[in-house]
């Protein structure tokens, strides 16, 4: 078993333009999405291979939590 997170960033380009202390301006980037994946692995003779993927969005709902500790548990 596994545990992951995933975050999607992507390009504010509609943003106000920003300084940003020693990078010059920018108009920065959106968070688009972050979640926790749980991953269960097989071992086979070609290699380890996903059996199932549990995703769970981080946004502060239980269902994300519970699958976090799980992995701190184990």
């Amino acid at each position: 078993m596994a545990t992951s997170y995933l975050q999607i960033i992507t390009p504010d380009r509609q943003a106000a333009p920003r300084e940003v202390s020693g990078h010059g301006s920018t108009t920065g980037f959106r968070i688009h999405r972050v979640g926790a994946n749980r991953w269960e692995l097989r071992r086979g003779e070609d290699g380890w291979k996903v059996t199932r993927r549990t995703l769970r969005p981080l946004d502060g709902s239980d269902d994300a939590r519970a699958l976090l500790r799980e992995a701190i548990a184990t």
